[in-house]
């Protein structure tokens, strides 16, 4: 049986740029810091934009709190989009997910095996 799936996933956020894609596989954002350098003491939004057409700010990150822990998940089929307003360059980070069949997949193995176990 395969360990479990935990690949790393990761975005570089830059100012006045749309990063948009529809969701090949899910995956979850867990971090994002604001590259100091680029900040200019100013704060930089991180807005995601989704399948509907609305925008939310997912983290506000300046000089004083320059990362922010996130929990967000996506599924794959999702249209999204990422884009900073303000000086900013904001690293994403986080890591890939079981897709619900590699989940399935590894519950019937573990079933298979335990019922050869009983045998």
């Amino acid at each position: 049986m395969d360990p479990p799936r935990n690949m790393f996933w990761g975005l570089v956020v830059k100012p006045n740029k749309r990063y948009e894609t529809e969701v090949q596989e899910p995956f979850r954002i867990t971090k994002a810091c604001l590259e100091p350098s680029t900040a200019e003491g100013k704060v930089s939004s991180v807005f995601i934009e989704c399948d509907n057409n609305e925008e939310f700010i997912i983290a506000n990150l300046n000089l004083k709190n320059f990362n922010e822990n996130i929990d967000l998940a996506f599924n794959e089929g999702e249209k999204i989009c990422f884009k900073v307003d303000g000086p900013g360059t904001v690293h994403l980070t986080g890591n890939l997910l079981q897709s619900e069949e590699d989940q399935m997949n590894r519950l019937e193995d573990s079933d298979a095996s335990e019922s050869e176990e009983d045998e």
